[in-house]
């Protein structure tokens, strides 16, 4: 074989290599390119998340606050595929004197950890604080908070948005009052699309308190008194009902 045939072969495989090292960097730089499109929609799915969840809670507490009679609240759901929307029963589990009195469902918006994540251990409040009882009447009933990275009933999130209803204790004469909103999970399949809220009544009744226990998620607010409270406890119930 001449040193010509040599070269010509030579010069090929160079071209051959330099077209599939082309088409590996084409295809790396659109998969990053993919993904961090997906990150950022992901992000903009997260923050319509949190919007969504916190006019819920500004309007649940206005409905809570002026009146006791039932009502429905409807919200569009976020039409995207890049997050969901569960419901978590036994969310919040309340304990009056050692017995479990009232359980409550949660509300969680989030996205897969492949599309967008943060660490695990990260929290923050968007609405309300770190306390799960309220002392104070002007403050929300609920609380919104998100997370990072984690597992809830098998389903795991890279972030995600929890709503979930607080307790509220406020002193009266000589008696306590102890609003106890709660959600309870059901499905409609009427109005496809739309999360409801629908307050369905109370219950009041009249107990000596003399321990209050109450879970939330990994939060745990606990309150022990050394003299029994003669207190109303109002039970404020809402169902929630999830349409997708």
């Amino acid at each position: 074989m001449s040193l010509r045939g040599n070269k010509g072969e030579g010069e090929v495989i160079t071209v051959i290599i330099i077209i599939g090292l082309t088409i590996a960097l084409a295809i790396l730089f659109y998969i990053i390119a993919s993904r961090n499109f997906g990150s950022a929609m992901a992000n903009s799915v997260m923050s319509s998340g949190e919007t969504l969840f916190l006019n819920i809670a500004t309007d649940l507490d206005g409905s809570l606050s002026n009146t006791i009679s039932e009502s429905s609240l409807s919200y569009a759901i976020p039409p995207t595929n890049l997050a969901v929307i569960n419901i978590v029963n036994n969310y919040c589990l309340l304990y009056i004197n050692g017995t479990l009195y009232s359980e409550s469902a949660a509300v969680i918006f989030g996205a897969s950890p492949s599309l967008v994540s943060a660490p695990a251990g990260f929290r923050v409040a968007l609405l309300g604080n770190n306390s799960i009882i309220s002392f104070n009447r002007t403050s929300s009933i609920f609380n919104v908070n998100m997370y990072g990275y984690g597992t809830i009933n098998g389903v795991t999130y890279g972030e995600y948005i929890v709503l979930y209803p607080k307790i509220g204790i406020f002193p009266a004469s000589n008696t306590y009052y102890i609003y106890v909103p709660t959600f309870k999970a059901g499905i409609h399949h009427g109005f496809h699309g739309l999360l409801n809220f629908n307050v369905t009544g109370y219950r009041y009744s009249s107990l000596y308190v003399k321990t209050i226990e109450y879970r939330c998620g990994a939060e745990t607010q606990y309150i022990d008194d050394e003299i029994e409270l003669n207190s109303n406890v109002m039970l404020i119930n809402n169902t929630v009902i999830v349409n997708e």
